[in-house]
């Protein structure tokens, strides 16, 4: 509450009445100041690895074809081992920071990791400004579950319009981020966190008369709510960046409308999945290829290679997805399943996809994705048979009253929560807005205000 009705109004108002060529100092100095109310350790950690990798990157950068460039690689190693070793520790003794601190080292971790890659490589040239390398790396609205960012996507707006920082304020721009916000929170709060409510009490109904349907719907209200947290966290995030000046990435687009489950991995934490493609499965595919020129060998077993390669990038890419969510063998898990549709749809089912109608493709999609979330919701990843067992178990006939009760008495959250999770709101919102522009702006803030205020009760 402090962070919202104090913190965040001050912030907004230091930094819009800020010069132009002092608001990345403004904005660093805000930066600062959350980390401190966050906790000393997590404040103390992320400063001394972004001070460690804003020198290793002037150093990749600097030495490049010069008498210490042999130092380049094992630096890069070193860099790389204290980012994602840090944050996998960090992960496990979970104890010495706050869960929310673990989550923000993380994203810490990898957009790092990423900018000394791409400097390395000479793809881009290191940051001079520490300021700017700080709120690259550290800015406090994306380091709760991202969006991971880029540093050739976030240079040139923190750059400024005279490239030397100098960055404006726009009350147009400041008022529809604080709406993306708004509708992030009131995604955590009235949706996610409601149907945590009503999951609790599913269980107590699956307890005490279990049955097939009563736990396939737990399933789908477990994904229903990570998808509405971790998309609520992600809009207050993009909404803030915003505020400041900042275009962040979108991190989840309808997911669970995928086409496929390819396509589910790309919609689902968007920003997460591309940082392993391109660092993970891309570098892989590139080295595997740089090889297999210099080697003669037959066009066959060539092809062999090549298929047995891209499976081992998949599952490889697919466990770091898992792990992004935490350390737990239930993760790995989830991330060979995900592995395993991807390369059959590559290579086996791909083509079919494809060519049948886009209602069967999603349908498809949501079947596999849903079976996933068996795994990901089981408390415990050694109880995955047994939970996957009872949701099979078809010899249990028949469906409570208390689940019907359960069902009727949240059939408002649950027509909601589907109806959000899907684009249907949004393109009819696209429709009737492009008949209707004046009206339809009264509408939204009629509804921004209605969302704020049922947002905040639920808070107070």
């Amino acid at each position: 509450m402090g962070f919202l009705f104090v913190f965040l109004p001050l912030a907004i108002i230091i930094y819009a009445f800020t010069p132009g060529k002092y608001k990345n100092i403004s904005l660093f100095v805000i930066n600062a100041v959350y980390y401190l109310l966050m906790g000393w350790q997590i404040t103390l950690i992320t400063a001394a690895a972004a001070v460690m990798d804003y020198a290793a990157a002037l150093f990749l950068d600097v030495e490049r074809g010069k008498k210490l460039a042999k130092l380049r690689m094992p630096l890069l190693i070193l860099m790389t081992i204290k980012n994602i070793g840090g944050a996998v520790v960090f992960a496990v003794l979970g104890e010495f920071c706050s869960a929310v601190g673990v989550c923000m080292f993380m994203v810490y971790a990898l957009t790092a990791t990423g900018y000394l890659v791409d400097v390395f490589a000479g793809e881009e040239a290191a940051e001079r400004n520490p300021i700017r390398y700080f709120l690259f790396s550290t800015l406090f609205c994306k380091m709760h579950i991202g969006p991971l960012v880029r540093w050739k996507d976030m240079k040139t707006q923190l750059a400024g319009t005279d490239g030397r920082g100098k960055r404006g304020f726009s009350l147009e721009s400041a008022g529809e981020g604080l709406v993306l916000f708004l509708y992030g929170a009131a995604k955590k709060v009235l949706l996610a966190d409601r149907l945590a409510e009503f999951a609790a009490a599913l269980e107590q109904v699956n307890m005490s008369a279990p049955s097939v349907l009563g736990r396939w719907i737990a399933v789908i209200i477990f994904a229903l709510r990570i998808f509405f947290e971790l998309s609520g966290f992600s809009d207050m995030a993009r909404g803030l960046g915003m505020v400041f000046g900042l275009k962040l990435p979108m991190n989840f687009y309808y997911p669970y409308q995928s086409l496929s489950v390819s396509d589910f991995l790309y919609r689902f934490n968007t920003t997460v999945a591309q940082f392993f493609e391109h660092y993970v499965y891309n570098t892989l595919s590139r080295k595997k290829h740089d090889t297999e020129t210099n080697v003669p060998q037959t066009e066959t077993d060539g092809r062999k290679k090549t298929i047995l390669s891209d499976i081992l990038n998949a599952l490889l890419v697919c466990l770091l997805f898992g792990m992004w969510f935490g350390i737990d063998l239930k993760y790995l898990l989830w991330g060979v399943y995900l592995a395993v549709f991807i390369v059959i749809e590559k290579y086996l089912i791909g083509r079919f996809l494809d060519n049948i109608p886009k209602l069967f493709a999603r349908l498809y999609s949501f079947a596999a994705v849903m079976c996933s979330f068996v795994i990901f919701s089981t408390p415990d990843g050694y109880g995955i048979l047994e939970n996957a067992g009872a949701l099979l178990a078809f010899s249990e006939k028949g469906v409570s009253t208390q689940l019907l009760y359960l069902l009727n008495s949240n059939k408002l959250l649950l027509g909601a929560a589907v109806l959000f999770a899907t684009s249907l709101f949004s393109v009819m919102a696209r429709v009737v807005g492009k008949k209707t522009g004046t009206v339809v702006k009264l509408v939204q803030l009629v509804w921004s205000l209605v969302l704020l205020t049922i947002t905040v009760s639920f808070l107070l």
